[in-house]
């Protein structure tokens, strides 16, 4: 048994120093084009007078206001200035292996393998991290999981975030972790000349720290960014950035009034360690002299990857039970909609004539215009929109009060099947040779990324992500081949010919596979409000791609 304690500690010092905005945003010194009678164009005007702006702003150290980020140095310190963004996280790696090698004939080998590994859930030593309360329910807000398009009804109370205790677990251990590895070698008939073999094996895949801190940091209430509006000189001094208030628990919705941009981030409590299955079967022979023949089959299948994904959809399809009506983006040029009279009524009616919102409906982005509709402050309140109208406040978002409300689950899976033919000849009598065909299938719904964050394409039907990830064809060889010039070789084994050309050597590498799968994308927020929507054509292919090599080399 092998045991391993890891402990890794995050200090970000980013935003902790005041940094002062010289633009001429918050500062304007009144230059105006006139200032310019050089400049003729109208386009360059606005631009040009920006640019002079901010430069004389720059030159006379006209300070416009001053920016701090400020961080919790412990559970009861409150926001601190110039202290860093700093996590501890600590786990624990218990493993052990078993493994034995068993001939029961001469040409019969086994091995058989057993490994058990555990890794403790991460914790921050410090109890610096919050996540929602209520765990899983915390993070969709007042909308139940299994109803996730369906406004209205019972709801749970609005989501609250807090700081968690410095035992406490992201998620529920998983500790049931066994993996088995089988293999077998088998020589049938005398002649050694055929091998077959195969193999399984089992293994866990861990994710590192970087995974849990993208997720809890997300999530507000630690840090907090602060800025002070000054509108004076350098010479004059600059006034202190005070520290804002840490207030825990705090409610999202309370946040989320302050800034629609708000997310929040939490862990499924019953999150798996994802792990692999892997497939092998091979048969193999000696066809001719130092040439050998062997076809595969490679296969693997990935269960219970971690994907982070965001529980926020719009709800496109939201229909009012009072009107009757929901959006319809595919029907053309525009007409009165009950659903829209609605909303924008009353202090919501200036909202017609914004350009965003007229925008998003002359584009059909249904995605957009409900995300605008959402997070629209009216009448001092966030979303205030559906709230004077009287519509479920879950009615097009899960939880309304974030903009993202991402959730890691073990949501992704891949699988590969491959046949694979190839032809080795091991270099002998001036020839060696390599090729290798694969017909291949790669099926995936996730290719994953930085901090495992990907939205699906439409939660609804979570089965448009598994697609298609790879060619289905490659073929690849090499081979050297000895030119048969110089001493010992057949012909010109004598005199000068011999030095000049002997020890020539000619190699050549060639490859050649089928399409990448061909995705097809938009820029229209249709279904979501921030993403594009990518899908990958079943039967579309990029064009094939052959590639040859010729090299001359001599001893």
């Amino acid at each position: 048994m092998l045991q391993a304690v890891f402990t890794i500690l995050w200090d970000d010092f980013v935003g902790t120093m005041p940094s002062a905005d010289f633009s001429a945003t918050t500062n304007n010194p009144g230059l105006a084009a006139s200032n310019f009678p050089g400049i003729s164009t109208s386009t360059a005007n606005p631009a040009s007078v920006s640019f002079a702006s901010s430069l004389l702003n720059n030159l006379n150290g006209a300070v416009g206001s001053i920016t701090q980020t400020f961080n919790a140095a412990s559970r009861t310190s409150g926001l601190v200035s110039g202290e860093p963004y700093r996590r501890e996280y600590r786990t624990s790696e218990y493993d052990a292996y078993l493994q034995d090698t068993w001939r029961p004939r001469q040409n019969l080998t086994l091995n058989l393998g057993l490994r058990y590994e555990y890794t403790t859930v991460p914790r921050e030593a410090n109890g610096l991290v919050t996540l929602p309360v209520g765990g899983k329910q915390g993070i969709f807000g007042p909308t139940a999981p299994e109803n996730l398009f369906v406004p209205g009804g019972t709801l749970a109370p609005r989501s609250t975030i807090d700081l968690t205790t410095p035992d406490s677990l992201f998620f529920k251990p998983d500790k049931n972790n066994f993996s088995p590895v089988l293999s077998f070698a088998y020589s049938p008939g005398h002649s050694a000349k055929t091998s077959i073999r195969g193999g399984y094996r089992l293994s866990y895949l861990r994710e590192d720290f970087d995974f849990f801190d993208n997720i809890v940091s997300l999530n507000p209430g630690l840090f907090a960014t602060n800025t002070v509006t000054v509108n004076n000189f350098l010479k004059n001094g600059l006034p202190p950035v005070p520290a804002p208030p840490l207030t825990l628990p705090i409610s999202l919705q309370t946040l989320f009034q302050q800034s629609s941009t708000t997310d929040l981030a939490g862990f499924n409590p019953d999150l798996r360690t994802p792990y692999t299955q892997e497939f092998t079967l091979s048969f193999q022979r000696e066809i001719a002299r130092d040439t050998a023949l062997e076809i595969r089959y490679v296969g693997n299948k990935s269960h219970n990857l971690i994907r982070v994904t965001d529980i926020n959809q719009v709800n496109v399809f939201a229909r009012d039970s009072v009107t009757g009506f929901a959006f319809n983006a595919t029907v053309p040029g525009s007409q009165h909609v009950p659903l829209f009279e609605r909303i924008f009524t009353g202090a919501g009616a200036s909202s017609t004539s914004n350009a965003t919102f007229v925008a998003a409906v002359s584009s059909g982005e249904a995605g957009e215009l409900a995300d605008l509709i959402s997070r629209q402050l009216v009448g001092g309140i966030r979303g205030g929109l559906l709230f004077n109208s009287g519509l479920p406040i879950n009615f097009f978002r899960p939880n309304p009060d974030v903009r993202a409300a991402w959730y890691a689950d073990n949501g992704a899976r891949a699988s590969y099947s491959a046949l694979q033919v190839e032809v080795r000849r091991r270099f002998a009598r001036g020839l060696g040779l390599q090729a290798n065909y694969t017909f291949g299938k790669e099926l995936s719904d996730f290719t994953g990324s930085t901090n495992n964050q990907r939205s699906f394409i439409d939660l609804r039907n979570p089965g448009y992500d598994y697609q298609s990830q790879s060619p289905y064809h490659q073929f690849k060889a090499n081979a050297i081949y000895e030119v048969p010039f110089g001493k010992g070789q057949k012909y010109f084994n004598k005199g000068v010919l011999s030095q000049v050309l002997g020890g020539i050597q000619l190699g050549t590498i060639v490859r050649l596979r089928s399409g990448e799968p061909l995705t097809i994308s938009t820029i229209r927020l249709i279904w979501w409000e921030s993403a594009s929507i990518n899908c990958a054509l079943p039967r579309a292919r990029a064009p094939s791609m052959a590639v040859f090599t010729i090299s001359i080399r001599r001893w």
